[in-house]
């Protein structure tokens, strides 16, 4: 199976109970920082080259370029 990921990066939002309960918690995985860092390298081991960070429309439009052009070569078979 092959996963493309177009992430749009969170915007901090310390006003909201829910980001302050979740992504504003101490990392899991990398050291002094916040779940919210956490997100990118995981979304990037597991698209590997079919991840595209993007943070405005073009970046947005150019990922599903970038990753229907890089999927187009795979074929389903039974």
């Amino acid at each position: 199976m092959l996963v493309g990921i177009i992430h749009t990066p969170n915007l901090p939002m310390a006003w909201d109970w829910g980001h302050n309960a979740t992504l504003d918690q101490p990392s899991q995985i990398s050291g002094p920082a916040t779940r919210a860092d956490d997100i990118t390298p995981v979304l990037q081991v597991c698209a590997g080259a079919r991840y595209v960070l993007a943070d405005n429309t073009a970046a947005i439009v150019g990922g599903f370029t970038a990753i229907f052009r890089a999927m187009e070569k795979t074929r389903l078979t039974q």
